[in-house]
């Protein structure tokens, strides 16, 4: 059975650019957060965790 969120893996340089043109996003996973907080996408604040799995949203307005 696969799991719902299996699927893409990216570099770090490739989730960033890609968060750079994104309008949205769903990021989950921890390594996926910490990159996106240290690119400036989202606040720590604004994770939870689902399962003990962090999730966030990004949107631009």
């Amino acid at each position: 059975m696969t799991s719902f969120y299996d699927g893409f893996f990216a570099t770090e340089e490739l989730l960033v650019s890609n968060l750079e043109v994104a309008t949205t996003a769903n990021l989950v996973g921890k390594k996926t957060i910490q990159i996106a907080i240290k690119a400036g996408y989202i606040d720590k604040e604004g994770v939870i965790k689902i399962g003990g799995v962090p999730h966030a949203q990004m949107y631009r307005i």
